[in-house]
């Protein structure tokens, strides 16, 4: 008798411990919630050039790049991922946009907001066949007759930004004479322009005025403060 009481009394607290074991394996962990997102930029963080491409390195802590997404909801500014953390910014306009960085493996995400400016505006200058480049001055009647074209370089700009001249006014002043004021659409002289520079002598000044550039990849010319002028001078007698 005391030994099937024994037996029972074994097999009850072995029921308890089993049932009190498989209680506490079903206990619930606790939901552990995970802070924001660390991330570090680098790069140009101060501002950014309209349209071209402004390299920036985001980086999220414990987050393999190829898991972190960065986008900009704002139809004027393009992302591009290059890899490697490595993105390329391009503003279509000025002003302030907003990135979001998402780590997809965990779906925890930061905002980071960039200021995009217009950049430095171009020089203009004449292209005057075997002279160059000229920005004014002193000119041969020969090598002003040659001139054909206006272009617009930026000077001392580390991005690859290309303007082109939609418009100039050019204003003849002879020497005896009454000014002359012609029109001229984009960076190739027109015929106008072409016909007041073939009647250039020697204490004429030609003036380019208005000067309008165009960036590649913008939607509107700007104005440029600058007016180059030619004062042409007497041929170098031998």
């Amino acid at each position: 008798m005391n030994k099937i009481y024994i037996l029972l009394l074994f097999a009850f607290t072995m029921t308890i411990h089993t049932a009190d074991a498989q209680q506490k394996k079903a206990k619930p962990k606790p939901v552990v919630k995970i802070p924001q997102t660390p991330f570090a930029v680098f790069g140009n963080t101060s501002n950014f050039y309209t349209n071209v491409d402004n390299p920036i390195t985001i980086e999220v802590e414990g987050v393999p790049h190829a898991d972190v997404q960065v986008s900009c909801s704002d139809i004027n500014l393009s992302v591009s991922n290059i890899g490697d953390n490595k993105y390329l910014l391009r503003p279509f306009q000025a002003g302030t946009y907003t990135l979001d960085i998402t780590s997809i493996r965990d779906f925890r995400s930061a905002k980071y907001t960039v200021n995009a400016i217009d950049p430095p505006l171009p020089t203009p200058s004449l292209m005057l066949n075997n002279a160059g480049l000229r920005k004014g001055g002193e000119i041969m009647v020969s090598i002003l007759k040659a001139a054909t074209v206006m272009l617009a370089q930026v000077e001392n700009f580390d991005y690859d930004l290309k303007y082109v001249i939609t418009g100039f006014t050019l204003t003849h002043i002879p020497k005896k004479g009454e000014p002359i004021n012609v029109e001229n659409q984009g960076p190739m002289f027109g015929a106008a322009v072409i016909a007041e520079i073939q009647k250039c002598k020697a204490g004429d000044l030609y003036i380019f005025s208005n000067i309008k550039a165009k960036a590649s990849g913008a939607t509107d010319p700007r104005q440029l403060p600058n007016t180059i002028a030619y004062f042409v001078k007497e041929p170098v007698k031998p």
